[in-house]
């Protein structure tokens, strides 16, 4: 065996594979690097999804023609002198570190400008020309035909449709990340996101992610020595069954850390249950020798060094924004009228259906039919030589199960007053590319226009109140998966949302009915049972 050295290309390659893993990841380098430039107003340009172009264009320092070569170089970087930076970075990334990178996989052409303008062509990792050009103090970088000389890894890549809502997320989270900074995201031709600079976070979130999720907030402010927390949490009412409302930024840096979730969500207690996560937008500031940035390729993760001092005080501010919101939700009430309490109808939480004591004759000759005996809560009992206890919301989301797998669309009911619904335009695009799948699923959503959406149909078994959260978790799953299990995750999503509290005796039979239809009558999708049958001797032993 024969040991050779790497050439440069294939070495730039490697890297590549760690720090570009789709175009949103090019994006995110590209966009920190201009904003570690000081730009204060950056342009994002996609074309298919990004793999047909990137195009980044900033108002920042620029560079020099040396410094604008230099920067294609591996391990070229203004940010390090010894190995003691690493600890203390501050900025986003290494300008110039992913640019190697980036330029061996792709057509990349570098313009930028600090007194005179430079311009840089770059095939492949291969210098093609470098020349004189007008521009004014900023850089542009635009990325063509990103992975074409490694198909491989462009075969695995996500369609177009969803390449480009990756990028729109990655624009969302670095704009909520800088407030400072104005942003503008154009997707084929077209204005996706907008944001003007010098807002408040609090006026850039309702620009990203839209008025309905800015209402009701409650602010979060924690300074000690060396920590910072500030930004904004969801009352209880706005928590969601998906982590898709949780924004934690980290020294501006956008991160994933369950440590730092899990303490918003203890500080919570039983405000919520236990299927229900918090939405917040969370800004954490700490001192550079508290935190390692560098455990990730992509810096998606971080580690704490005083991972219980930082819990601690995580979960004090949460807890105080929580206590501080209930007496404000209190103080404002100055005053108190005494109503005379309303009478209302009593509804037996069980319900018998009325039966004759004389034998009924068609129930003789269907003997093995199960008789229904009634129903407590969203349990219908039957009774067939033994008792029958049927879970009516697991049988219903096997019904639907069945009918989205087959292919049916499910009928849906009008809504006597349709709903609005605004969302980020990260969401809007998601939910436009899934009409068609929602009117599939019974759900009726037309846009009003700029991210905001009006539902005038759902299907009966649809609880009104949890659409929004039915919809933003079929929305988001889909991305984690390739376009072909696209269909199976709605399937699953969709008729785990049946589940209802309170069945009618009519629903019930109805459902019963259905169920025994279904391919798997006593199981729900999940694999738990939908009946269980009961003798006297499994009644008796209740009572032992």
């Amino acid at each position: 065996m024969k040991i050779k050295v790497l050439s440069d290309q294939i070495i730039n390659q490697i890297a590549a594979g760690e720090v570009v893993e789709n175009p949103a990841s090019v994006v995110k380098e590209l966009v920190e690097n201009s904003i570690d430039s000081g730009a204060t107003q950056i342009t994002v340009e996609i074309k298919g999804g990004g793999l047909q172009l990137i195009r980044v264009i900033d108002n920042g320092c620029g560079m020099e023609r040396d410094d604008a070569l230099l920067s294609l170089e591996r391990h070229a970087t203004s940010k390090i002198v010894s190995a003691d930076d690493l600890f203390a970075l501050q900025t986003m990334g290494f300008r110039g570190e992913a640019l190697a990178s980036i330029s061996s996989i792709s057509k990349l052409t570098l313009l930028t400008a600090y007194e005179r303008g430079t311009r840089i062509e770059v095939d492949g990792g291969k210098i093609l020309s470098v020349e004189p050009c007008a521009r004014t103090q900023g850089t542009t970088v635009e990325v063509r035909s990103l992975f074409f000389n490694v198909p491989a890894r462009k075969k695995f890549q996500k369609s177009a449709a969803i390449c480009a809502n990756e990028v729109s997320r990655s624009v969302a989270a670095l704009s909520l990340a800088h407030p400072e900074v104005g942003f503008e995201l154009i997707v084929q031709d077209r204005a996706a996101l907008s944001t003007p600079d010098a807002l408040q976070l609090i006026d850039r979130m309702g620009h990203v992610l839209g008025a309905e999720f800015c209402k009701n907030l409650l602010n979060v402010k924690v300074e000690e020595e060396g920590f910072e927390l500030c930004g904004y949490i969801g009352e209880p009412g706005q928590a969601r069954r998906q982590k898709t409302g949780q924004h934690l930024f980290i020294n501006k840096r956008s991160v994933i850390s369950p440590l730092v979730a899990f303490a918003v969500r203890d500080a919570y207690a039983t405000r919520l249950d236990s299927d229900q996560h918090p939405i917040f937008v969370l800004h954490l500031n700490l001192q550079p020798h508290l935190i390692d940035v560098n455990v990730h390729p992509q810096k998606k993760e971080v580690r704490f060094r005083e991972e219980e001092w930082l819990k601690s005080l995580v979960k004090k501010g949460v807890s105080s924004a929580l206590q501080g919101g209930a007496k404000e939700l209190f103080s404002s009430s100055t005053s108190f009228v005494f109503q005379e309490p309303v009478s209302q109808p009593f509804e037996p939480s069980l319900m018998f259906r009325e039966t004759s004591f004389l034998p009924d004759v068609e129930e003789l000759a269907l003997k093995y039919k199960p008789r229904v005996i009634g129903i407590y809560h969203h349990f219908l009992l039957l009774e067939e030589r033994e008792m029958i206890l049927v879970d009516l919301a697991l049988a219903s989301e096997r019904i639907a199960f069945d009918q989205l797998s087959k292919g049916e669309k499910i009928e849906s009911q009008g809504l006597i007053m349709p709903m609005t619904l605004e969302v980020s335009a990260r969401e809007a695009e998601l939910i436009q590319c899934f009409i068609e799948d929602f009117e599939n699923l019974g759900i009726s959503i037309r846009s009003l226009g700029t991210n905001a959406f009006m539902i005038d149909a759902l299907p009966s078994f649809l609880d009104p109140i949890e659409v929004r959260d039915t919809i933003m978790e079929m929305i988001d799953q889909p991305l984690k998966d390739l376009r072909q299990t696209r269909k199976e995750k709605f399937v699953k999503i969709a008729s785990r949302s049946v589940r209802r509290k309170h069945f009618s005796l009519f629903e019930a039979e109805a459902i019963y009915e259905e169920l025994l239809k279904t391919s798997s009558p006593k199981f729900a999708p999940d694999g738990k049972q939908t009946m269980m049958h009961l003798n006297v001797e499994d009644l008796s032993k209740l009572f032992k």
